[in-house]
């Protein structure tokens, strides 16, 4: 079953940030975010509640759902399940970018 982010949900508790991640939860099964998912993470940010991607998606996999967002600033976003690290300009571009492991695995 997938889920999605109810304005209901949003409101029940109080948080400092959400991480989310974009197949099979953010995503829909026509793979785009929900009018409703847009609505709450809207709602999460407009509350000031930090907003990250966690995705196993390349960089340029993701570029096309944040400009959708259409968010008022840089989100984290960790990409390739976590050996990237970036953050993500609203306009689909990246701001900087850090790799979790620098040394080639012998």
């Amino acid at each position: 079953r997938r889920t999605s982010l109810s304005s209901s949900a949003v409101r029940a508790k109080k948080f400092k940030m959400v991480a989310l991640d974009l197949d099979g939860t953010t995503l829909n099964t026509k793979h785009v975010i929900s009018e409703g998912n847009k609505k709450a993470i809207r709602e999460l940010v407009d509350r000031g509640v930090g907003l990250a991607i966690a995705t196993g998606r390349s960089m340029s996999g993701i570029y096309d759902h944040l400009k959708v967002l259409k968010l008022p600033k840089p989100i984290p976003v960790l990409c390739l399940n976590g050996a990237l690290c970036l953050k993500a300009g609203t306009d689909g571009k990246t701001v900087s970018t850090s790799m979790v492991f620098t040394d080639p695995v012998s």
